[in-house]
This record gives C-alpha cells, sequence and structure tokens, in this order.
C-alpha cells in the first residue's frame, strides 16, 4: 500500500491499485503451551514401550515435526557427521539436524 501510495505522489500511477485490497484481519490465535525440559524428560521416560521413547526422544532433541520423524528412513542417518537427513520437510525442502551423541548411540543400539 506505501509504495502505490509513493507512485501516486510521484505522479507515476494516476490511482493506488492497492487500494482496492481489504487488509487481512488477523485471527487472536490461543498462546501455545510450553513445558519445561524436565517436565518432558520425565514424560519420555514414562513410555515403557522403547520403539515409542526413542521415537519421542528423537523429536524431543532434534526439533522433528511428528511426520518427518515418521517418514525418515535408516539411510538418512549420517552416524559418522552426527547428521540426520529430512527428506520430508515441510514443502518437500532438504534439510539435515544434528544427532546429539547419546542420541545417536540410542540409534545405532536399537537398530
Amino acid at each position: 500500500m506505501a509504495l502505490g501510495n509513493e507512485l501516486v505522489r510521484a505522479k507515476r500511477l494516476k490511482a493506488n491499485p492497492m487500494q482496492q485490497v481489504r487488509r487481512i484481519i488477523h485471527q487472536q490465535i490461543q498462546q501455545r503451551e510450553y513445558h519445561p525440559l524436565e517436565e518432558v524428560i520425565q514424560t519420555i521416560r514414562q513410555i515403557t514401550d522403547r520403539t515409542y521413547r526413542l521415537f519421542f526422544e528423537l523429536i524431543s532433541q532434534t526439533g522433528l515435526r511428528f511426520v518427518e520423524a515418521r517418514l525418515f528412513s535408516i539411510e538418512d542417518i549420517q552416524f559418522a557427521s552426527l547428521t540426520l537427513l529430512v527428506r520430508n520437510g515441510k514443502g518437500r525442502r532438504l534439510r539435515t539436524v544434528r544427532l546429539v551423541y547419546g542420541l545417536s548411540n540410542k540409534l545405532q543400539a536399537f537398530l
């Protein structure tokens, strides 16, 4: 809108074409509730199934989205460089995330 107004002032446009565009009305989004790390760790430790426990450790320590963690394959884990290739990221973008050494050991033991 501001650019259009400047072009009108400079007499490069007769009217601001953005004048007809309605403004976006933002909805109120409820604030998300975040939990302290200690609470997350305690919750994960209560998971008895070792596959699920490792899955949630992976999510909490790497920041992967649920679907990204669910869809990665063994070939995506680079134990030598402690990285994980994320192929199914948001917008189908590729990215790598760091693996904490302890998590890397747990993944190796699990495999």
